[in-house]
């Protein structure tokens, strides 16, 4: 089946969507009325949700000045590193208020305030060789405020510390949330929000315990508190922005990043090693050493 202008629509930001998505003709794409109509399935292609896409716009200013490399770990175990991330969503009620009507004590309810759920982010890391991802999140509650004196960022000597007040972005992460398509092209893009005042709160436990006969292999799952910010503007922000890193022209076929040579002193050896006695043996030209035949 092909793409048919009567099964999509374009433009249609009265609807609340994006001008430039593609968005299913329900008026005629209906397939549980009457019965089935073949010419405008497509319009019913059910929507798919790939995973969503975390951009960290900016770390705590507190390791801007002599504690980059802090700021950058940050970026990169949130980025590339957390095998999953949940209370992330973007959720909204519209809270309603009663009114008495009639004799028979039902209520009315009218629009009272239309708010969103605030978010509750959590990530889930595999530990990984000298404890960085529990270390480094205990680190950074621990820049916050010291756990011993309750002194923010003690011992640090950067500008953003010393001549800045202590704010929010002193202390916490920006992330940017896209949810792309299944194409994973910018233009695409299902919705985009931002959570800012992003810190840790609870990293788990470290996981000391002794059990006779058993090694364990550590799953971290780290809280982080958020304010979220969703309006269309951060949309357009996020299309711009997976615009500039061509996301969609990447292709794993033509990777050949995991293929190198042999290691040299294993070179000589196996199929090599067999090839290398074949022809020194003139096996290869279909004569033999032991002799010619009779």
């Amino acid at each position: 089946m092909q793409y048919s202008d009567s099964n999509f629509l374009k433009n249609t930001t009265d609807f609340g969507t994006s001008a430039s998505a593609f968005v299913a003709n329900m008026q005629t794409g209906g397939q549980l009325g009457l019965g089935i109509n073949a010419l405008t399935l497509d319009a019913s292609t059910p929507l798919q949700f790939p995973p969503a896409m975390i951009f960290v716009l900016q770390t705590p200013t507190m390791y801007d000045d002599d504690m980059k490399e802090m700021g950058k770990m940050i970026k990169a175990l949130m980025e590339t590193h957390a095998k999953g991330w949940t209370g992330i969503d973007v959720e909204t009620t519209l809270n309603t208020a009663d009114s008495l009507v009639g004799n028979d004590s039902q209520n009315l309810q009218v629009p009272a305030k239309h708010v969103r759920v605030q978010p509750s982010p959590n990530a889930t890391y595999d530990e990984v060789q000298g404890n960085l991802v529990w270390d480094l999140h205990h680190k950074w509650m621990n820049d916050i405020q010291d756990a011993d004196t309750n002194g923010a960022m003690m011992g640090m000597n950067g500008n953003n510390v010393t001549n800045r007040p202590y704010t929010m972005s002193s202390y916490s992460a920006t992330l940017l949330v896209i949810q792309p398509d299944i194409t994973l092209r910018a233009e695409r893009i299902i919705g985009a929000h931002i959570i800012c005042n992003v810190f840790p709160t609870a990293p788990g436990p470290l996981g000391v315990q002794r059990q006779i006969g058993t090694v364990e292999v550590k799953e971290r799952s780290v809280q982080y508190t958020g304010l979220l910010l969703h309006t269309a503007a951060i949309r357009e922000i996020a299309v711009e922005m997976l615009k500039s890193l061509n996301l969609h022209m990447v292709n794993y076929q033509k990777d050949g990043r995991s293929v190198s040579a042999v290691t040299d002193y294993i070179a000589d050896q196996g199929l090599t090693n067999d090839l290398s006695q074949a022809i020194a043996n003139d096996i290869s030209s279909g004569t033999s050493t032991l002799g010619s035949p009779a």
